[in-house]
């Protein structure tokens, strides 16, 4: 969305910090929610790592090494994104870990950015791990992750860790001013904000899928007020493609959120149950396989209950017992 970085400058300020004193670490985590910025961050280093004459901090923009990577062509800057699978295959993997072997082009070091590290699988992480334990000079790890609780431990526990909280409604507001008027138009900017919780993530698919989000609010609302037939009509036609039912499901997940902060008493309780089981329907979905007709059948059941009256997803996607709320 953009190349700027927006907020963290407590963060941002440390690891200049450490560079300045030569102390930077040789692997990092940058951690947090998913699109507040990690990678923005992780590239500001690299840049900052690889620029020739590497003051100020972020990179001089004037040298070969920066206008290399703005470019994306920069020789000693490799980038995987584990959550993509041909990028994230061990295969791949262990190809770009035997190219940092070598000796760096520009004679500045080399960097390695692995973005959602959390999704290499176990031979991947072990291919990693062992470089890792054979720390080398000028060769730098910058991993990120959404979810730090999947990362294998031996691998969590040589990091150097930074944590990336969600970003201030003023921080988010800057990011969208930086964008072009005509895709954010599409959706009020008050709206945008509120619905943005710090995360440019939930912008970022708002404003793909516009027509998407104003579907999930319309069905969305009608089951919440106990309309069975919107939510077996729904439920049948989800689509079959796994981005798009990955799409819709986090869309659901921003409306519920909504509702939540919205709601009262025993309403607010019922919209919290429900972002619970839609978290627990997207592991059910994508994790473990099950139709997802199945498991959003017995979601939106949940949700059109009385209000006094709340049920968990099981693990084979079934409703559990109801149980009630004084």
């Amino acid at each position: 969305m953009t190349k700027t970085v927006t907020g963290h400058r407590e963060q941002r300020q440390e690891l200049a910090h450490l560079l300045e004193r030569s102390i930077l670490p040789s692997t990092m985590l940058l951690h947090g929610p998913a699109g507040t910025g990690k990678r923005l961050v992780a590239r500001e280093l690299a840049r900052t790592l690889l620029c020739e004459k590497r003051e100020p901090y972020g990179g001089c923009s004037g040298c070969n090494s920066c206008s290399l990577i703005d470019t994306s062509s920069h020789p000693d800057l490799y980038r995987i994104d584990a959550a993509v699978r041909e990028e994230g295959r061990v295969e791949e993997v262990r190809q770009v870990l035997q190219r940092l072997a070598l000796a760096s082009f520009l004679g500045r070091g080399r960097v390695l950015i692995i973005d959602n590290v959390e999704f290499l699988n176990v031979q991947a992480s072990n291919s990693l791990l062992k470089s890792l334990e054979e720390p080398r000079s000028g060769l730098y790890f910058i991993l990120t992750s959404s979810n730090p609780s999947r990362i294998i431990s031996t691998i969590h526990s040589r990091c150097h860790t930074f944590f990336f909280d969600r970003l201030t409604a003023s921080e988010v507001r800057e990011v969208l001013a930086q964008m072009p008027e005509s895709t954010t138009s599409l959706i009020p900017l008050e709206e945008q904000l509120e619905l943005a919780d710090g995360t440019l993530e939930n912008i970022e698919l708002l404003l793909k899928h516009p027509d998407e989000w104003l579907g999930v609010k319309e069905w969305m609302g009608k089951i919440s007020k106990g309309d069975l037939l919107t939510a077996v009509e729904v439920a049948r036609g989800f689509p079959k493609d796994k981005g798009e039912q990955r799409a819709t499901i986090v869309l659901m997940r921003i409306f519920s959120h909504k509702m939540m902060r919205s709601a009262e008493s025993k309403e607010r309780l019922r919209w919290a149950l429900c972002l619970e089981n839609l978290l627990y329907a997207e592991y059910l979905i994508f994790e473990r396989n099950l139709a997802a007709q199945q498991v959003l059948t017995s979601l939106f059941l949940s949700l059109a209950r009385t209000p006094g009256k709340f049920t968990h997803l099981s693990h084979d996607g079934t409703l559990l017992e109801d149980q009630v709320v004084r």
